[in-house]
């Protein structure tokens, strides 16, 4: 096994104490069981949502506050976030058994997961940090791995149900964009290993996650047409000229 592989940070098992999962809407689970958290405040879930996808890094108290309260005076704005910020303690203790904690460093809150917590957004920059250093290092193997490892966990934009908020806006749409650059890269290393199945999948996930990615439009025509499968380039071809066209 390469090195890199060795240390690899990721983790690809999906069995985890706890697991937080914000790809595609957000789900909570403590030892498999999904964990409803209708029952507390608007703005209590809104907070878990903001940690969650930031799990394992602090979120400054102003980010928090910007978030919830935006039209609110400082003074009882901050009042508002300790007691909403208590609330969500009192439900992660309960709902986690207190292994998943709310911790708070100076101005800033963290969200901690037990050890062999599972968090996809945290997998996912895992996978593309390691991506990055096998593409440097010449290790094609863990290269590929860690692509697919990416891909694996992106199952749809972040927090969808929070919509165009401001605090998830700019955030989903980086993850989006390095997840298309991320379904490009194994595409094209399928293509170099003459695994054109796989250049085919990782290509329509690409044009999937990003519908007017010139590269993976490309990258899914000829892989369609090396595996013979001249329909279906035909239909991807077609596909991305009404998109082109709609772009004038």
């Amino acid at each position: 096994m390469s090195t890199l592989a060795q240390r690899s940070p990721f983790r690809t098992v999906h069995t985890s104490r706890v697991e937080i999962r914000c790809f595609g809407g957000f789900r909570l689970r403590v030892h498999g069981r999904p964990i409803d958290y209708a029952g507390i405040r608007p703005r209590t879930r809104t907070a878990l949502r903001l940690l969650a996808m930031r799990t394992g890094h602090p979120v400054h108290r102003e980010t928090l506050l910007d978030a919830l309260w935006p039209d609110t005076d400082a003074v009882p704005a901050t009042h508002n976030l300790h007691v909403t910020l208590s609330s969500l303690r009192k439900f992660l203790d309960t709902a986690t058994g207190e292994s998943c904690q709310l911790q708070r460093s100076g101005d800033a809150y963290q969200l901690v997961l037990p050890t062999g917590g599972y968090c996809d957004v945290a997998t996912f920059g895992a996978a593309i940090d390691t991506a990055h250093d096998a593409r440097l290092a010449g290790d094609f193997d863990t290269l590929t791995v860690a692509l697919r490892t990416a891909l694996d966990v992106y199952h749809g934009d972040l927090l969808p149900e929070d919509g165009p908020e401001e605090w998830v806006v700019g955030t989903r749409e980086s993850l989006r964009r390095r997840a298309a650059t991320a379904a490009v890269d194994l595409a094209r290393s399928a293509v170099l290993r003459d695994d054109h199945d796989e250049a085919v999948s990782a290509a329509h996930q690409c044009t999937e996650i990003d519908r007017y990615c010139d590269a993976g439009w490309r990258l899914l025509i000829d892989a369609c047409t090396r595996v013979g499968d001249l329909a279906a380039a035909g239909q991807a071809r077609q596909r991305y000229a009404e998109i082109l066209a709609t772009l004038g």
